[in-house]
């Protein structure tokens, strides 16, 4: 069970996790049925992974809808995005989505590696009118 090493149970368990996500087969071999039978939920998501595509068709219904780019951030008390958890976890994951775009447009203009952001995808972004931000919100 947790070590100091893994800042208590959370971090305890986001490694466990972890580890049954990679299949580890240490994890697999001599833990994962005894946490299964504790009724651990190892499983972390519940949704489907978006793809960029899908991200990016999100995006696109966004700014025909609003008319701007400027996603809300669903952290902000102002900010209405539904009162479901689940509604308000795929605004969070929409809005790291584009903050994710702007922090590697900015890396990709100071010349250092980037993983997401393509010059196809730039492109795609410029072509519905996405205005990249060069300075951090």
């Amino acid at each position: 069970f947790p070590t100091n090493k893994e800042g208590g149970v959370g971090g305890w368990l986001k490694c466990q996790r972890k580890l049954y996500s990679k299949k580890d087969t240490n994890f697999m071999a001599n833990h994962c049925a005894k946490l299964e039978e504790l009724g651990v939920p190892l499983r972390q998501r519940h949704y489907t992974v978006a793809t960029w595509d899908d991200r990016f068709q999100q995006l696109v219904e966004f700014g025909r809808v609003n008319r701007h780019f400027n996603i809300p951030n669903p952290d902000n008390p102002d900010c209405l995005v539904g009162e479901h958890t689940a509604d308000i976890a795929e605004a969070r994951r929409f809005y790291k989505f584009v903050s994710r775009v702007q922090t590697e447009y900015r890396a990709l203009q100071k010349g250092l590696p980037v993983v997401m952001l393509t010059d196809e995808r730039i492109a795609q972004l410029r072509n519905i009118g996405f205005e990249f931000s060069t300075t951090p919100h």
